[in-house]
């Protein structure tokens, strides 16, 4: 009973690591990619405003 308790207990405390592991890397990989989507958001941005500014405007 007691070496059955100790592997369930052993696979509970593997599975709860993995979870945490896992659970680290999403949110990694989110904060990640959130970021780098802000970074081609802005680059879009100015690609914008300098085609409003230098190519619409040039013309008036």
């Amino acid at each position: 009973m007691t070496a059955e308790k100790d592997e369930i207990k052993g696979a509970y405390e593997a599975g709860y690591e993995a979870g945490v592991k896992a659970a680290k890397e999403s949110a990694y990989a989110r904060g990640y990619q959130a970021g780098y989507n802000d970074v081609i958001q802005r680059e879009i941005e100015n690609s914008q405003k300098y085609f409003k500014r230098y190519v619409l405007e040039k013309d008036k």
